[in-house]
Formats: C-alpha cells, structure tokens, sequence
C-alpha cells in the first residue's frame, strides 16, 4: 500500500512538471491564457488581444510588455490614470525605473512645460520662518523633489495635478510649506500715495524709469522692462485663451482697428496698442491708478477694464451699433 501511494505521487508529479512545461511553452500564445486565467473576470481594460500588452516572460507588473511600457512615455500616455506601475516602477518590486523621481518624472514632464506655480526641485530643504514643509510631504535625502509635492492614485491622491491635498485655489496649496504672511501679494497698480504723491517704486517695477506723465504720449514713448504682455504676465497667469476662450493678443484687421480709432476720437479714451497695432492686455485693462492719467478710462470698473465688461466694452472693436 505504501509503495503505491509513493508510485501514485511520483506519477502526479511527473504530470504537474509536464504540465508546467506545457504551460511554460505556450504562454505566448494568447489563445491559451484562459488555460490559467478566467477571461470574463480581466480588467475591462483588456478587451483587446493580450499579447498587446502582455509578455509571459516579462518581469514587469502584471506581466506588461517592455514595448508596452514604453509607449507610454514615447507617446506620453497618462499612465496615472489607469495604474500602469510598470512605466515607473521596475520588475515587481517598488524600485523605480530611474536612480530617483525627479529622473523619472522628467522622463514625461519636462521642466518646462509644467506650471508656472511650480518651483524648483532637487534642492535641500531648510525650515524658516518663511518656510515649513509638513511631515507628510517628504522629501528625498532632505531634498525636496516632485513626490514632495506630488502624489498618484496608485497612492490614494486624486486631487488637480496629483497634488497631495485639495484646495480651493493653488496659492492655497503653496501655503501648506510656505507662510502666506511672507506672501502677500503686492499690488504695483496703487501708484498714488495718501498724500496724493506719485508712488515712483511703483512706476519702476514695470518701467525702465519713471515716465514723465506730462510730456511722455504713447506705449511708443515710455521705456519698458519688456515686452508689454510678458510684463502682465509675470503676475496674471492667464490660462487658455481670452477672453472669452478665443485669443484677443493679436493683429486686428483693418475694420476692428478702424473701429478701435473711432471710439478714441469720438469719446476720449485711449487704448493703447503694441508694434504692428497689436491688441495687448493693456488695450482693455488699466495698467494705472485710474487718477493717475486722464482719459485712459471712462470710470473704475472690476478688473481694471477701461470700460464695463462685456458689450460696451467689446463693441468698441466689434461695432454692432
């Protein structure tokens, strides 16, 4: 009896070596992976041939194909999403890709194409009074990094850019490591003094120096410290087109300046124009203390436009009547 209990077992384990074997031979060929795997249970992800993403020699999470992989960053896929840890993660282990994360996330995002709110990395964190970063944004070897800031689903995160909190608004966010009291925003458009004196620091955060208001007529006639968007820009991040989702920044046609040269004479107001007529952000919206200068503005109006927003305003190059 006992020997054929040993022969029985010898015999079923020939079998299951056979059988792994057999397995082994044919796991490239898709057609028999529902041998192992119950297909009606897989990931509705995979709705496609598995072989497309999948390789049974693979290291890789799940099995994923190196080419797979790859074709995340080279045709920079989101991979956050849909939890693909092979496109940053390496065999089945934690170990990245690359020797940190700044590498790796550099692999998709370059510098500089990310936001503009976004600051530098790879830097060795020192605590001040200006800036105190919590215990549960962490940093790399005392450095700050993207994962200091950033976190993925695979993480739990599901915030706007993977940012590890929510907010109701980025700078709300920043203010978690840096103390909004060092960060009051400076308004450089108060340029009149309470004893009714022109604020000359104001004029030159925009200006080469300070223009003569009485004798200066014109953007043509005044130094500035560049070009006259990028100025506006370096404080008002407008993001997307505008207004109205439509780019206004350019060179008009010949009616709209027409109409534009119109309003001027007819009501006194000026809107000043870049090279070549170009429409800037200072052709709708106020750089100045409305008091400053005469005759740049029909009254003070919310966002520092030269006229009420929206028809009185855009009628002055789209003349409806």
């Amino acid at each position: 009896m006992y020997k054929k209990m040993i022969f029985l077992t010898a015999i079923i384990l020939c079998i299951s070596y056979v059988m792994a074997f057999a397995y082994s031979d044919s796991l490239s060929d898709t057609e028999k992976c529902d041998t192992c795997h119950n297909i009606a249970n897989i990931s509705k992800l995979c709705e496609k041939d598995c072989i497309l993403c999948h390789k049974a020699d693979s290291n890789n999470y799940k099995y994923l194909s190196d080419n797979y992989v790859q074709s995340f960053i080279v045709n920079k896929k989101n991979p956050h999403e849909n939890n693909v840890c092979a496109v940053c993660h390496s065999g089945r282990q934690k170990r990245l890709r690359f020797e940190d994360d700044i590498t790796l996330c550099e692999k998709c995002h370059l510098e500089g194409e990310v936001s503009v709110e976004a600051h530098s990395t790879n830097f060795t964190y020192v605590e001040s009074n200006q800036v105190k970063i919590p215990e549960d944004f962490p940093l790399n070897g005392g450095k700050v990094t993207c994962v200091t800031c950033h976190m993925f689903n695979c993480l739990g995160a599901n915030n706007f850019k993977y940012l590890r909190k929510s907010f109701s608004h980025i700078t709300g966010f920043c203010f978690n490591c840096h103390n909004t009291e060092y960060y009051k925003k400076y308004n450089p458009h108060i340029q009149i003094n309470s004893d009714g004196t022109v604020n000359e620091n104001n004029c030159v955060i925009c200006h080469t120096v300070k223009p003569d208001i009485l004798r200066n007529k014109g953007i043509e006639s005044i130094l500035l410290k560049g070009e006259p968007n990028k100025i506006c820009d370096g404080c008002h991040q407008i993001r997307g087109a505008h207004p109205t989702g439509i780019l206004h920044t350019v060179i008009p046609s010949s009616t709209i300046l027409n109409n534009i040269k119109s309003y001027e004479k007819k009501y006194g107001i000026v809107f000043p124009m870049g090279k070549n007529n170009q429409i800037l952000c200072v052709t709708c919206h106020l750089p100045h203390q409305f008091e400053l200068i005469k005759g740049q503005a029909a009254n003070k109006y919310k966002h520092r436009t030269r006229l009420p927003e929206g028809y009185e305003l855009c009628n002055v190059c789209h003349n409806k009547g």
